[in-house]
């Protein structure tokens, strides 16, 4: 096993203690349901399936199951199919919230039928929900988090848990780009690739193109904005999703191909949620902090990482001409 350094090494002694009480909780009970956010993404699912695999393989006598969401792109290849809460369960079960700020962005809400609950983040801790709560907002990943708290365990990390949290870390980090990204996600990544991490198959799973993958850029390329402040953004109604063949899910995920554009400080996705009647807005920024601008527009997330909405009543142009006057006034800050 790859040596463990000092940061790393005090990394997991700061999270004895929450470690300890994390699992006397999960001791106590027979079943488990995992949950993380609406429209989850990778490190919502990768610490998801972590949590369940790990607690699968040391209390192999609990039923552990993890429930929400599902993608189509996701699960069953990279990722389990999703579950449904058995209606024996009733309220005699241990909840485990994972990368979720707040309780109304939980993906199932029978979450609320759980008899305890545990909620571990990296977002701002606005919502303390639960009856255990660890939040460390200094990680660029809920993975992150695991691995370490798996480590306080003096427990191996099988190779299947590993690779759940090796592809939450790469999602969250933009590849190791953003800029929450420090050295110890790089001590934990090597700790997992130790772990027997096949980089070739997750990276193929999360990264590799379809056809209609490739058509969507072509799209995406051709048919973006960039305002005069540089924000960078494209829009897709519902029906241009059903033209495109493609989904709410998959079409965000191409938010980072502005990434690289140059004099572009923010850049967004603006995709049509028909089912909840609004519009999904993903939203990245190089150094400006997104997550108080995000609020507003009933969202939230990391500083250079948030998600919002554009509700009824309100307008696309609205929000592009509120998104030039956050760079407005950064850049009158700077002067």
């Amino acid at each position: 096993m790859l040596k463990v350094c000092n940061i790393l090494k005090n990394k997991v002694k700061s999270y004895e203690k929450p470690t300890q009480e994390i699992f006397k909780l999960v001791e106590q009970f027979d079943k488990i349901a995992v949950y993380a956010h609406r429209s989850p993404d990778f490190d919502a699912f990768g610490s998801m399936f972590a949590v369940a695999s790990f607690l699968k393989t040391y209390y192999p006598e609990k039923k552990v199951i993890a429930l929400g969401e599902s993608n189509p792109n996701l699960n069953g290849s990279l990722y389990p199919e999703m579950e449904m809460l058995p209606e024996e369960w009733d309220n005699n079960f241990l909840a485990i919230v994972v990368d979720t700020g707040n309780t109304a962005r939980i993906s199932d809400k029978s979450y609320v039928k759980s008899a305890k609950l545990i909620k571990i983040d990296h977002h701002p801790n606005v919502e303390p929900y639960g009856d255990v709560v660890f939040v460390d907002d200094t990680t660029v990943a809920v993975s992150e988090i695991l691995t370490v708290l798996f480590l306080a365990t003096k427990r191996k990390i099988t190779q299947e848990t590993a690779t759940y949290l090796y592809t939450g870390i790469v999602g969250d980090s933009g590849r190791f780009r953003y800029r929450a990204t420090t050295s110890l996600t790089f001590q934990v990544a090597a700790l997992l690739l130790e772990a027997g991490v096949d980089l070739d198959s997750v990276y193929n799973k999360i990264y590799a193109l379809s056809h209609n993958e490739l058509r969507l850029r072509a799209y995406i390329l051709n048919n973006h904005f960039i305002t005069k402040e540089g924000f960078a953004y494209y829009v897709l109604s519902d029906a241009k999703l059903q033209e495109l063949g493609t989904t709410v899910e998959v079409a965000k995920e191409q938010v980072n191909i502005f990434s690289d554009f140059k004099n572009v400080p923010v850049w967004a996705s603006i995709i049509e949620n028909k089912d909840r009647n609004e519009w999904r807005v993903s939203m990245r920024s190089r150094k400006i902090s997104l997550s108080k601008f995000a609020a507003k527009w009933h969202g939230g997330g990391h500083a250079q990482a948030s998600g919002a909405s554009i509700l009824p009543g309100e307008t696309l142009e609205q929000f592009v001409a509120d998104v030039d006057k956050l760079l407005k006034k950064h850049q009158g800050s700077k002067k």
